[in-house]
C-alpha cells in the first residue's frame, strides 16, 4: 500500500464480486453495450463496517446529495489533493445525514468522512474535474483511474490483477468459438468481442480450450443459463 493512501474499511483488500471491479466487466451497465465500470464498489459483504475512512488526504470540494441530473450517484463526497487527484465517494448513504464532512474542510488519511448504510461504497479517482468526468462514466478513455492500483501503488497505471486473490482464466469453446471467463468456481459468457479482447489482450489471461460438453459438465447450469449468459 502506498504511504499516503489507505483503505476505506479495515482489513485491506479482499477482492470483489464480478461487476464491482474497476474497468471492463461482464455486465452491460446501461443496456447499450457499456461494460466499463469507472470505480470500485466496496460491497458490504466483503467489506463490513459502516464508518468510511478517507483513502487520501485532501480538501472537500463537494459534500451532499448528487447534483441535479446525477441522482444515481446518491450521497457524494469529493476531495481534491494538491496533485489534482479527485477522490469521489458515492452511493454509500440514503441521505445527507450519512455525510460527516463539509465543503472546504481539510481531511486527513483515515479520517471518517461518512457512514455507509447501503450495499456498497463506490470509490472513483480522476484527475479531471469530477463532475465533468461523469461524461466518461462508461468509457475506458483514461479519465477514471484504477482506485485499487492507486491505493496499493500510488499511481494510475493499470495492473493486470483481477478478482483479488482468485486466478481467472479464459475458456474458448473449440466447436463454435464461444468465449467464457472463469475463476474456477463460476463461469460467465463473454457477450462481445470487446470484453473478450480486454481479458485476452490487456489482462492477458491464460486460455483453456474445451468442448461445450466439458464446460457443461464442469460448471453445470452456470455454463448454459440463457438469462445470465446470453449467447447473442
Amino acid at each position: 500500500m502506498a504511504n499516503d493512501w489507505g483503505w476505506p474499511f479495515s482489513g485491506g483488500y479482499k477482492g470483489y464480486e464480478e461487476g464491482q471491479q474497476f474497468g471492463m466487466t461482464t455486465y452491460d451497465r446501461t443496456g447499450n453495450g457499456d461494460y466499463f465500470h469507472d470505480g470500485f464498489d466496496f460491497g458490504s459483504a466483503r467489506y463490513p463496517g459502516s464508518n468510511i475512512a478517507a483513502v487520501h488526504a485532501g480538501t472537500v470540494v463537494y459534500a451532499g446529495w448528487a447534483p441535479a441530473g446525477y441522482g444515481a450517484l446518491g450521497t457524494v463526497v469529493v476531495t481534491k489533493d494538491s496533485n489534482g487527484y479527485y477522490v469521489v465517494y458515492q452511493e454509500f448513504g440514503t441521505s445527507t445525514s450519512n455525510i460527516n464532512v463539509s465543503v472546504g474542510q481539510s481531511v486527513t488519511l483515515g479520517q471518517v468522512i461518512g457512514t455507509r448504510n447501503t450495499s456498497h461504497l463506490h470509490l472513483g479517482i480522476t484527475k479531471k474535474e469530477w463532475l465533468s468526468a461523469q461524461s466518461s462514466a462508461f468509457k475506458d478513455d483514461g479519465t477514471w483511474l484504477d482506485p485499487i492500483n492507486i491505493i496499493q501503488n500510488g499511481t494510475g497505471t493499470v495492473v493486470p490483477e483481477v478478482k483479488g486473490e482468485i486466478d481467472m482464466y479464459l475458456i474458448q469453446i473449440v466447436t463454435d468459438n464461444k468465449w467464457y471467463v472463469s475463476n474456477g468456481t463460476d463461469v460467465r459468457y463473454l457477450k462481445t468481442p470487446r470484453v473478450r479482447d480486454y481479458y485476452l489482450n490487456t489482462l492477458k489471461l491464460p486460455v483453456d480450450r474445451m468442448y461445450q460438453i466439458e464446460l457443461n459438465n464442469e460448471f453445470g447450469s452456470a455454463a448454459t443459463d440463457p438469462n445470465r449468459y446470453p449467447n447473442n
